[in-house]
């Protein structure tokens, strides 16, 4: 792991908490000791990258979210709700329908459950008919017209640390959906360098510590008990995404709605924190939201990119 680019600074205060920790006196005597210890260095640094965060930290933040950005969100996708009772009403003729090729359909699904109504067949999960002998080919058709006709919406939670950020987003769109959210494919990825963060956050299970800003309502509605702590419902995880991911060195992801990189780039020094926030430029569409920490700003020529939605809670559109 590549501390080059980080701040002197902070990477000395880190490394120097670790060497009152071992009772080392020096660096040089820690890198001795670090040698004679190879579990140090996990210690090392999960120091460095600090693991600070809970379920909505910072609401005001989380507020401004809900009330200024997933509504413009969902405002910038098609108004194509009734393009699936269209196509269902109205289904295309196999013969003038070319075959689709590619996987775009999750390998678990299960058949569709049909019963025959005279010369026709009903399927339930798309409430239409179909001639019948159309056969399962005019099902895969029928099925990809369900994925294409939903509205994409993808999110990226930098540093999610232990994946709160990222469940609180979730919660924040299930919020607005209310149910109503089969119009919509949510996809929150949440990533962070250490491996070990990524693996608790793919659990959903929390100590009660990491709840203190969640009112009751959220906890009964999104959370379940699980012995002495909570773990994240279903519905929730269900829109979410964990993986490791190296920010500045690993491929970055495109076509996002929305990015929280909050308390991530203030570690980092002045051209890499530039490298940074010109890289969200590409990974955003265009209208597409930025979300930094309060005592973060945007750096490089991505500066001119951005048009400020609150400054006080660091938020930014792409333009």
């Amino acid at each position: 792991m590549d501390f080059s680019l980080y701040r002197e600074g902070t990477l000395r205060r880190r490394i120097d908490s670790r060497l009152r920790i071992t009772g080392c006196k020096d660096y040089l005597e820690y890198v001795s000791y670090l040698n004679r210890n190879p579990n140090e260095y996990d210690r090392l640094i999960e120091a460095v990258t600090i693991n600070v965060t809970e379920f909505f930290r910072n609401p005001e933040t989380f507020l401004a979210i809900q009330q200024k950005v997933i509504p413009e969100i969902i405002k910038q996708k098609p108004e194509d709700s009734n393009q699936l009772q269209k196509s269902v009403r109205n289904p295309p003729r196999p013969s003038a329908t070319p075959p689709v090729e590619g996987n775009f359909l999750p390998k678990a699904d299960p058949p569709l459950a049909e019963r025959n109504l005279g010369t026709r067949t009903y399927a339930p999960l798309l409430g239409g008919v179909r001639e019948a002998g159309g056969g399962a080919e005019d099902d895969r058709r029928r099925l990809l017209q369900v994925a294409h006709s939903k509205k994409t919406i993808r999110a990226w939670c930098a540093g999610t640390s232990y994946g709160e950020e990222t469940y609180s987003v979730a919660i924040l769109f299930l919020q607005l959906f209310q149910g109503k959210n089969a119009d919509y494919d949510v996809k929150i990825l949440g990533t962070d360098i250490d491996p070990d963060c990524i693996a608790k956050a793919k659990t959903g299970l929390y100590e009660p510590s990491h709840l203190k800003a969640v009112g009751k309502d959220i906890l009964d509605g999104y959370f379940s008990r699980d012995g002495n702590n909570y773990r994240v419902n279903g519905e929730v995880r269900q829109l979410t995404e964990f993986k490791p991911h190296n920010l500045i060195s690993d491929k970055p992801f495109e076509n996002l709605d929305l990015i929280l990189c909050r308390n991530v780039v203030i570690y980092f020094t002045k051209p890499l924190q530039e490298f940074v926030c010109n890289m969200f430029v590409k990974c955003l569409k265009p209208g597409g939201f930025l979300v930094l920490g309060k005592v973060e700003s945007l750096g490089g020529y991505a500066q001119g990119l951005f048009e400020t939605v609150d400054n006080k809670e660091r938020i930014y559109r792409k333009v």
